[in-house]
This record gives C-alpha cells, sequence and structure tokens, in this order.
C-alpha cells in the first residue's frame, strides 16, 4: 500500500474515532422531534435507561421510543449497552426490560414473515429486492434480515447509521465508502443517504400491522355495552368495544 494511501486511511479512521468521542462519556440522548413516538412508563425501563436516554415531560425517551424490534432483537440492544456503555444490569432486570420492551415496541406476526430466518438463525441466501443499494450496503456486515426486523423514524434511521460509524469506523472503507463519478457525471447519491430514504420509506415506525395500527379491532355489530378480544391472522391480538 503506498504511503500516501495508508495515511488518508489512517486519517479518516482518527476522524471517525473522533466523531464517536462523545458517546464514551454518554452524552444523553434527547427526545426527537418525530411525531408517534411511543411513551415509555416503565419505572425500570426509566430508572436503568435514562442516563444515556433522556426522557421528556410526555414520557419520551431519547432513541428508545422511536424504534420497534423482536424480542430477539432488544435482547440485542440490552446486551450491547452493557458492553459498549457499561450498563450495570441484573439478569432479572434484563429480562423484565426486554420483556416490556418487546410486548410495548415489538413487531406484528405480518412484520417479520420475510425476515424469520433471521430470528431462527437459519443460514439462507437471501437477497433483499427492495433496493439494491441498501442490500448491498447493509450485507457487507450483515444479514438485511437484521435491518427488515426493525422499524424506525427516518431519524432514528439516521442515528443508527451514525452509531455505525462511529462504533465500528472501517464501515467507512466498507459498506458506507463514497465512490468517486466518473468526469462526465454527477455525484451519485451516497449509499448511506439512499438507504436511510429507502429504510425510511419502507420500514418505517408506525405501520398498520404495528402496536397502533392492530391495537383495536373492528365493532362488533351488537348493540349494548361490552369487550372483545381476539387474535387477527398476520397481525396478532387485538381488543374493541
Amino acid at each position: 500500500m503506498a504511503l500516501g494511501s495508508f495515511l488518508t486511511r489512517v486519517a479518516g479512521v482518527a476522524s471517525a474515532l473522533a466523531a464517536v468521542a462523545p458517546l464514551a462519556h454518554a452524552q444523553p440522548q434527547r427526545p426527537q422531534a418525530d411525531t408517534g413516538g411511543f411513551v415509555i412508563s416503565d419505572p425500570l425501563v426509566v430508572s436503568k435507561c435514562q442516563k444515556c436516554h433522556a426522557r421528556d415531560s410526555t414520557g419520551h425517551m431519547g432513541r428508545l421510543s422511536y424504534l420497534r424490534k423482536t424480542p430477539e432483537g432488544w435482547e440485542a440492544s440490552v446486551r450491547r449497552m452493557a458492553s459498549l456503555a457499561d450498563v450495570k444490569l441484573q439478569p432479572t432486570d434484563a429480562r423484565a426490560i426486554v420483556k416490556y420492551l418487546a410486548n410495548k415496541q415489538g413487531l406484528a406476526p405480518a412484520e417479520v414473515r420475510d425476515a424469520r430466518f433471521e430470528m431462527e438463525r437459519r443460514f439462507m441466501d437471501f437477497r433483499y429486492t427492495g433496493d439494491a443499494v441498501t442490500e448491498r450496503t447493509c450485507r457487507a456486515c450483515h444479514s438485511v434480515g437484521r435491518v427488515m426486523l426493525q422499524r424506525r423514524t427516518k431519524t432514528e434511521w439516521e442515528l443508527l447509521i451514525a452509531t455505525h460509524r462511529g462504533y465500528y469506523p472501517n464501515s467507512d472503507f466498507q459498506a458506507f465508502r463514497r465512490s468517486g463519478p466518473s468526469s462526465d457525471s454527477a455525484p451519485a447519491p451516497h449509499p448511506m443517504d439512499q438507504a436511510i430514504g429507502h429504510l425510511s420509506k419502507a420500514f418505517p415506525l408506525q405501520t398498520p400491522s404495528g402496536p397502533r395500527g392492530r391495537r383495536r379491532c373492528d365493532r362488533p355489530p351488537w348493540k349494548g355495552a361490552g369487550s372483545s378480544r381476539a387474535t387477527r391472522s398476520g397481525a396478532g391480538r387485538c381488543s374493541g368495544g
């Protein structure tokens, strides 16, 4: 490798490490301006997480209120916070936090159908056809199934990309690398920007199958007071009255 190229690479890594330096000091993540976030009311989640995920007067917490995952995804997040942010958790507390978040901000059966192989840890040659650039950008480091099992606001997808670049600076030389345009063409959209645009539309926080979309069943035809509970195929449990 030429010396100039090596020095350029080192400078890039140094810049990425400098960008993530504030994360090491646990700067609180403020609630977003995006609408549709989830109120987090569980005392255990609030007490263990609000040091880094600030909670506002409405009960929304930075980052946590603006994503949904499977139980396996929430478990991975809790493990990551314990290892990277040095969060001290007893096993019983960790399980309780995962249970609360998975119940309140989980995914419906219809939302996990195409990526169930990721939860089941099955090896298969899956190709995501929604967007070629997004597929290539994410697949360089992990299965696209991991991405498909999450729902986030656009701001949260942007923060996720920033977290990748901060914690894993080599990503700038792999999946997130910007290729220069030819001399007679306009600059192409950066892969990260294109991925964020696609993911925020394909996997938004709120969907018809999500917790708010499937919260109530259709009103039954009978008269008078009453309530109903049911399990709707592809949507999960719902209730109405």
